[in-house]
């Protein structure tokens, strides 16, 4: 399989531990393995579309450290997409410049209509582009949630909720999250201010299991990845006095307890998020209701390989095989103006 993940950037390399260890992963069973950066497209007079990356040396001993040293230091050449078989999208839109996320979308759609199988699909992506996907997604997983600019829907909305958490429609990582306690409205206007200057404001009823954090269940094709009767999930504890469970905010990863109530969540949506063609997501619930999902590079999934002493990562890449043996159907293949 000729295998390229598309990141953030390659200088510095900004990949994230969980795509050098899925290079290191898929290099160790045999096949040729390369990064990219959103900013490495190319689209010639010949109509061929090309990608400027890396690629690591084949070997059944490399490991994550050495998957990052072999894109920190090796050479640059030139990959003809329609020769790649997989193209995994694991860059954050959200952390680049506003052109990234548009240009990765369409060279993605160019390769999948070229019989490239693309994760996850550019189509589902584009669906689930910032947190509009949720209210999208069954009422009975989610909480109450109003997305809106207009201060006085907002100022109602906390009237009836009192608890409430006020955050950007698009965005990751934790930036610019607000909490408002007792439905008071001190500080609401500069609050506001900030969320819209990167456009809706969403507002969420807070969950009172959320006080210690967030649990983080990573689905694989519509369902949780399990093995043995152990799932790939990691539970998300908030630093101090910060309403926030982001790692990069603060948080901390340790072992989740996955309840009933979060594999009823991942049933009632599952089948939902794979026909959008995402394939590798992440549900952020609280208690037994589902505060986000997670399509642009789902993180966890090594935290919860070592939590559960399961080879969560490798089963990811054998099911990404499998997907690459299926390859992209017709009907995919020969839709033609959109991503």
């Amino acid at each position: 399989m000729r295998l390229c993940i598309i990141v953030n950037t390659l200088d510095p390399p900004d990949v994230g531990e969980s795509n050098f260890h899925l290079a290191a992963i898929a290099a160790n069973r045999g096949h040729e393995v390369s990064m990219a950066s959103a900013g490495g497209f190319a689209l010639g007079a010949d109509g061929v579309p090309r990608l400027r990356g890396r690629t690591l040396p084949q070997s059944e001993a490399i490991d994550a450290e050495g998957a990052l040293e072999a894109i920190r230091v090796g050479a640059t050449h030139w990959l003809e997409i329609e020769r790649l078989d997989a193209l995994l999208l694991r860059n954050n839109p959200f952390v680049q410049k506003p052109w990234a996320r548009d240009i990765v979308f369409r060279f993605a759609g160019l390769a999948r209509r070229r019989g490239v199988v693309v994760w996850n699909e550019p189509r589902g992506l584009f669906t689930a582009a910032d947190k509009l996907y949720l209210l999208e997604l069954p009422e009975s997983v989610r909480p109450p949630t109003l997305v809106t600019r207009h201060s006085g829907k907002l100022e109602k909305f906390i009237d009836t909720h009192k608890d409430v958490v006020l955050k950007p429609l698009g965005g990751s990582g934790g930036r610019n999250v607000f909490g408002v306690r007792d439905g008071s409205k001190r500080n609401l206007g500069p609050i506001l201010d900030a969320i819209r200057r990167d456009g809706y404001v969403v507002a969420q009823k807070y969950i009172p299991e959320a006080v210690g954090g967030d649990t983080r269940l990573i689905l694989l094709e519509g369902a949780p990845i399990e093995i043995e009767g152990k799932i790939a999930a990691v539970r998300r504890i908030r630093g101090p006095e910060d309403l926030r469970s982001n790692v990069h905010a603060g948080g901390a990863a340790v072992r989740a307890d996955v309840t009933k109530g979060m594999l009823e969540v991942a049933r009632a949506v599952g089948p939902r998020l794979l026909a959008d063609g995402l394939h590798w997501v992440g549900l952020d619930l609280a208690g037994d209701l589902l505060l986000e999902v997670n399509v642009f590079a789902p993180g966890g999934l090594r935290a919860a390989s070592e939590f559960e002493g399961c080879d969560f990562m490798t089963r990811l890449v054998e099911t990404f095989e499998e997907a690459v043996r299926r390859g992209v159907p017709f009907a995919d293949t020969a839709s033609a103006g959109r991503p």
